[in-house]
């Protein structure tokens, strides 16, 4: 289970009226439009320098979670990128596999990690989780820019959706 999934998880457990959620989806941002190559790059895999800033948390009407600090806080750690052709593979510090595409300068990875089931007041609350990162490598090579969006997909129906920025360096 990744820190992201431990944070949500923490603050689902901690509010109990989520499960009387209810609202309009229509204000998610859009799920990823493009599905990941299942084919991780074949280059050397680099090291890279990375810092997540959190910038946004959304849900259904009533759901919108009060996040902890561990989801708030900016975070430094590894990243390990792998790009060839137009394939990419970025593999973060805390246990994410992205993989996808790379045009020009410009990529989209997604990631999608199995359900886990939360116990919430009296009832059980099983989700399952896509995320993807979107961004730009600066024309030297050397350097990204990015975003990520992490949605949570309650088989309820319901979604709450995390986002943060990403930049970094080649080590």
């Amino acid at each position: 289970m990744t820190n992201r999934t431990i944070a949500i998880t923490v603050v689902v457990l901690a509010l109990s009226t989520a499960i009387g959620c209810s609202g309009d989806l229509s204000q998610l941002p859009a799920a990823p439009t493009s599905v990941a190559s299942a084919v991780v790059a074949t280059g050397a895999q680099e090291r890279w320098s990375l810092s997540r800033t959190f910038t946004a948390h959304t849900g259904s009407e009533g759901c919108t979670l009060a996040l902890d600090p561990i989801g708030r806080a900016a975070s430094d750690s590894v990243l390990m990128v792998q790009r060839s052709d137009t394939s990419l593979g970025l593999f973060t510090a805390d246990h994410n596999t992205y993989v996808g595409t790379v045009a020009g300068n410009e990529f989209l990875v997604t990631e999608r990690e199995a359900g886990a089931t939360l116990q919430c007041g009296g009832a059980q609350l099983s989700f399952r989780t896509e995320a993807r990162v979107s961004g730009r490598f600066a024309s030297d090579g050397r350097s990204l820019i990015g975003t990520e969006t992490s949605v949570f997909l309650f088989e309820s129906g319901r979604t709450i959706t995390r986002q943060w920025d990403w930049q970094a360096r080649r080590d």
